[in-house]
């Protein structure tokens, strides 16, 4: 009688335990801007012919308004059911369009020359409704000129004028990020958080007693908020499990092989 061998199959202990994958960091945003006042255009109009065409393409974008600036900045809350809140990122957009212009009107002595200081400095902030500061950017900035006698154009331009730049005309940011949880639950929940967006201006000019001089001060401001969470994964079987499984299938498929193969006595 002829005998057949079938092979043993070592079987692996099967568990059907769970493990949870690591947890998803995920990331969400939300924004909010000032909005210039609709009459800031035909203003503008208005100072470009005054002064000559004092604006450019930047002050005319639609982002910024006159100085001075009080406005309310919202963002969304974090909603709860998205994960867990691990921090919150705010960052203040904003810039500072400033010009200034002079024209000397007056005569001088044959070699004297007249001189002209100006000082400037502005304000960009961000508090919370409690009214704690969220972010400050203080500006200040001086310039010096000289000007001839009038030079018979008032455009304020040629020797005895000038229209320029100031120091203080920029775009600025500042960041901060939350992370301590009882600071963190005030982010959390419906509704919004409210910032009020002030921007402010001063300026002072020094000069001959026939002097026309003025400046402009635009603003603009912008929040964003970029919420951290993790949000929990869904659990898988352990590959042990997974390993076990595909052993007993294995096995019971070898031997039902082997069965069917063996002749019969």
């Amino acid at each position: 009688m002829k005998s057949w061998f079938a092979p043993s199959v070592a079987l692996a202990t099967i568990s059907l335990s769970s493990i949870a994958a690591p947890a998803l960091a995920l990331s969400i945003s939300y924004s909010d801007a000032y909005v210039p006042d609709a009459s800031t255009v035909t203003t503008l109009n208005t100072i470009d012919g005054f002064t000559g065409g004092l604006t450019d393409a930047e002050a005319r974008n639609g982002l910024y308004g006159f100085t001075d600036i009080e406005d309310v900045l919202s963002i969304q809350k974090f909603d709860p059911s998205l994960g867990t809140l691990k921090s919150a990122k705010l960052t203040f957009d904003t810039g500072l369009w400033q010009k200034a212009y002079y024209e000397h009107l007056g005569r001088l002595r044959p070699g004297n020359v007249a001189s002209i200081k100006f000082d400037f400095e502005a304000n960009l902030n961000l508090t919370s409704s409690g009214g704690t500061s969220v972010f400050d950017i203080p500006l200040t900035g001086a310039h010096d000129f000289t000007a001839s006698s009038f030079d018979g154009g008032r455009d304020f331009a040629g020797t005895s004028g000038r229209k320029f730049s100031t120091s203080l005309n920029g775009q600025y940011q500042q960041t901060k990020t939350i992370t301590d949880a009882a600071a963190l639950a005030g982010f959390i929940g419906t509704g919004s958080i409210d910032y009020t967006f002030s921007a402010s201006a001063l300026f002072s000019v020094f000069g001959p007693g026939n002097l026309s001089a003025g400046v402009l001060t635009l603003a603009k401001g912008a929040l964003r908020v970029e919420y951290e969470y993790e949000k929990e994964s869904t659990s898988v079987p352990e590959p042990t499990a997974l390993l076990g499984l595909g052993l007993v299938a294995g096995g019971a498929m070898v031997q039902r092989r082997l069965r069917a193969a063996a002749p019969r006595n």
